[in-house]
């Protein structure tokens, strides 16, 4: 089941933060301090979102190879941005 999840967090990001969050409401509560924080990372970085509120750990925070990981996915969420833009610049 979890090897579904990945695939599926892979595909759609946004909608698999929305599933965790209403799965386990605490985990997405106890890795943001505030509201805005993750409503700006759904909209903006939803997979970098996604990885650290799925790597987080309440009371500690993140290791250095997981904020490794999250720089990863906010790598991969930059570069989904600019792979639009370039499609939009041969489209005109």
């Amino acid at each position: 089941m979890g090897c579904v999840f990945v695939l599926f967090a892979a595909l759609f990001p946004r909608l698999a933060l929305l599933i965790f969050w209403m799965a386990r409401p605490n985990a997405v509560d106890d890795a943001f301090s505030s509201w805005a924080w993750p409503v700006l990372g759904f909209l903006f970085f939803p997979l970098g979102t996604l990885v650290y509120v799925l790597l987080h750990q309440s009371g500690l925070g993140l290791t250095d190879w997981e904020w490794a990981w999250v720089a990863i996915a906010l790598l991969l969420d930059v570069g989904h941005w600019g792979a639009g833009a370039r499609q939009r610049t041969r489209r005109a």
